[in-house]
């Protein structure tokens, strides 16, 4: 299925046993992170590294079988304008002194891509319930007669989710008959047992929940 655009993104902080952290230490009140329009939304989330290509084994002259090799999924994510803290601390920085630096060990997060069709009449979502944010750099540069921006590049690295039997990704798609949104929540989100956001088909997402709140019916 051919997919278009970037319908939403959504982030979310889990423990060592994968399970949702929520509040404070999570990334909102539910603990999930929604980057809707009110956070400008997402540029690109490009995945890439979702299965490898086998290596060819030879007998008799001849290629007989390919040994299977396991994909190791990454995401290059570029966000317009994420909250100052909350990138702080899924990059795994801790505040110390009123200033933000790198200390310990890195959370682990969830993420949600979430796309549609290309008629525009079912959703595809690319899941990973397990994973690492990593900032590699920020380029800055001077204004000119535009404004130069700076904006939230990040790069996600998959890990196994238990959730998932061991898979370091799942896709869902309404398309499919035996589509849950809730289950497929749960199992993405370390347990998550909210609300989950109802679209109608046919059109983008409306869902515009914010930083800190759970998604809306």
């Amino acid at each position: 299925m051919a997919t278009s655009g970037i319908t939403l993104v959504t982030l979310a902080m889990v423990d060592k046993n994968q399970k949702l952290i929520t509040g404070d230490a999570g990334l909102s009140e539910s603990g999930l992170l929604d980057v809707t329009t009110s956070l400008l939304g997402t540029k690109t989330a490009n995945i890439t590294g979702l299965q490898a290509a086998g290596t060819l084994q030879y007998g008799n002259n001849c290629p007989v079988w390919l040994s299977s090799s396991k994909g190791a999924p990454t995401v290059a994510l570029e966000f317009n304008n994420l909250p100052f803290e909350i990138l702080q601390k899924a990059v795994g920085r801790k505040l110390v002194d009123g200033g933000w630096q790198e200390m310990g060990d890195k959370p682990h997060l969830a993420l949600m891509i979430k796309t549609q069709s290309i008629d525009r009449m079912n959703f595809v979502y690319y899941t990973f319930g397990n994973g690492q944010l990593v900032q590699e750099s920020l380029n800055n540069g001077t204004d000119t007669n535009a404004e130069t921006i700076a904006d939230d590049a990040l790069n996600y690295q998959a890990l196994s989710t238990d959730a998932f039997g061991g898979a370091p990704f799942k896709v869902y798609s309404d398309a499919t008959q035996s589509f849950d949104k809730k289950k497929m929540y749960t199992a993405v989100f370390g347990g998550y047992t909210g609300d989950v956001p109802v679209d109608a088909q046919g059109t983008p997402s409306t869902v515009a929940t914010g930083s800190a709140t759970t998604p809306s019916k």
